[in-house]
């Protein structure tokens, strides 16, 4: 399995691992939305992190968000403000995040106020992308989420096969191995989350 470009590179590793390379059993994008369903699960305990800088304002200490709509809303959507910029070792600064009719701010919990053209570094959390043109995933995690995708795809097909007498025992063995792939990426998916606990405390979050 090599790194993914684009979703299609994403479908195709998932038609691998279900056998089905001729679409057989799955469309493309039936196949599209079980990894979709994955990724929210694995975008909601490992995010995509980004860094977006804010200009400041003199005196000025609450920003809008609104252009950064690549994040989670809220206070989930920052993991952690950086003013000033450009110091060794990094100025991790207090904060909180407010929301005023639909729109979230933050706000520089700091004695000082930054002064104008100050940047101010928000790094922020929010979904993985895969998509037609792009994939943010890391490649030693996509292994797992394939084989979430696969388990969901495997429970679905089992659901549309439910009843039918002369597939039963075909129904019973793809609704098992459909659950063991799950299963299997529920627990992976607690590991993750362990593991990035301990990742945002290895940076200092004073917001919290």
């Amino acid at each position: 399995m090599s790194k993914w470009s684009t979703l299609a590179d994403a479908i195709a590793d998932l038609e691998a691992r279900l056998r089905d390379a001729g679409n057989a059993d799955w469309s493309d994008a039936q196949l599209a939305e079980h990894l979709a369903t994955a990724l929210e699960r694995y975008s909601a305990v490992a995010p995509y992190t980004r860094i977006a800088t804010l200009t400041a304002s003199v005196g000025l200490r609450r920003y809008s968000l609104a252009a950064l709509s690549d994040r989670f809303p809220g206070r989930r959507g920052v993991a952690a403000v950086e003013w000033p910029t450009g110091r060794y070792p990094r100025a991790w600064c207090r904060f909180e995040v407010e929301s005023d009719a639909g729109t979230d701010y933050l706000v520089l919990l700091t004695l000082d106020a930054p002064a104008s053209g100050d940047a101010i570094s928000v790094h922020t959390r929010g979904p993985h992308i895969l998509d037609e043109t792009d994939s943010t995933i890391p490649e030693t995690d996509q292994p797992h989420i394939v084989n979430g995708a696969a388990g969901y795809a495997a429970e679905a097909l089992a659901r549309s096969l439910m009843g039918k007498v002369t597939v039963e025992r075909a129904y019973d063995a793809l609704a098992s191995w459909g659950r063991l792939r799950a299963r299997e990426f529920e627990v992976w998916l607690r590991e993750v989350s362990s593991r990035e606990i301990i990742a945002d405390h290895l940076i200092v979050e004073p917001g919290l």
